[in-house]
């Protein structure tokens, strides 16, 4: 499925100058919140840090990061060092182990690693990390006009 929606700054053809206006109000809108400042919370692992540290330093302008994500980029950032812990212990094991009475099974910590991946990516799609986030993102909400008479109406 493609997806064709154009950054705001691309946008040409049949789209109105009110149409553009709203869709970039909407882009601006989303860094009205408080910017993200804190540090990396002191319970994430070492790996889990270097991430939000790459993430924060990647993202800062071009991602509306704020204060009310710090939970949510920290699970990110957790999820991510899960996915590259459980990749080295896959590498030395294997995908399959042989139980104690011979048997045949998936590493344990594929099934993490499985599980921490779909945490990831919705995690990702939360935050704005990936490409198809970051253009929905853009998209949604928005500042709303103070003389808008419906805006009236419906805070009634």
């Amino acid at each position: 499925m493609s997806n064709t929606y154009k950054n705001v700054e691309e946008l040409h053809g049949h789209w109105s100058k009110d149409q553009i206006a709203r869709k970039q109000n909407a882009k601006d809108s989303l860094f009205d919140y408080q910017q993200l400042e804190s540090q990396a919370p002191l319970w994430l692992s070492d790996l889990a840090k270097q991430e939000w540290q790459r993430i924060t330093t990647l993202v800062k302008n071009e991602v509306p990061l704020s204060e009310l994500d710090v939970a949510c980029l920290a699970s990110y950032c957790q999820a991510y060092a899960t996915v590259q812990d459980c990749q080295a212990h896959i590498e030395e094991q294997g995908l399959v182990i042989e139980t104690d009475n011979g048997n045949i099974k998936t590493n344990p910590y594929a099934t993490i690693q499985t599980n921490a991946l779909k945490d990831l990516r919705m995690l990702a799609t939360q935050l704005g990390l990936s490409v198809y986030s970051r253009m929905r993102l853009e998209v949604s909400g928005g500042k709303t006009d103070e003389n808008d008479p419906f805006k009236k109406v419906l805070s009634n």
